[in-house]
């Protein structure tokens, strides 16, 4: 669970797009050299409303998680894009309105599991 600042927050509107290229860029260059990340950022998408410091350490954490997660060479993919979600649609999640969204999700290319076969001792 990520840690949540009780209290008052301070929203403001955020271009995604940049806040993302960032922590990439923060993340590639502490990072492992055989992990490839690989961003995809949206077109025109329209700012969110969010607190910054609040957006900064989640994108730090979902993308320092996934970067442990590899084991040798792996491949780490984000993505921005917008997303109109129906009312009718199973994407919707509760009590969320139908609407304009903008959708940032994280994947990983990596072996997961490796079998460890040890013989007769």
């Amino acid at each position: 669970m990520l840690p949540i600042r009780e209290g008052k927050y301070k929203l403001s509107a955020i271009d995604l797009n940049k806040l993302v290229a960032v922590s990439v860029s923060a993340i590639s260059h502490a990072d492992k050299d055989d992990i490839h990340i690989e961003k995809t950022l949206g077109e025109n998408l329209p700012e969110v409303i969010a607190d910054q410091a609040q957006m900064e350490m989640v994108l730090h954490i979902i993308l320092s998680n996934a970067s442990e997660a590899v084991h040798g060479k792996g491949r780490i993919q984000i993505s921005v894009n917008n997303v109109d979600i129906s009312k009718d649609d199973d994407q919707l999640p509760a009590g969320f309105r139908a609407g304009h969204y903008v959708r940032l999700t994280k994947g990983t290319s990596v072996r997961v599991f490796m079998p460890v076969i040890k013989g007769e001792e």
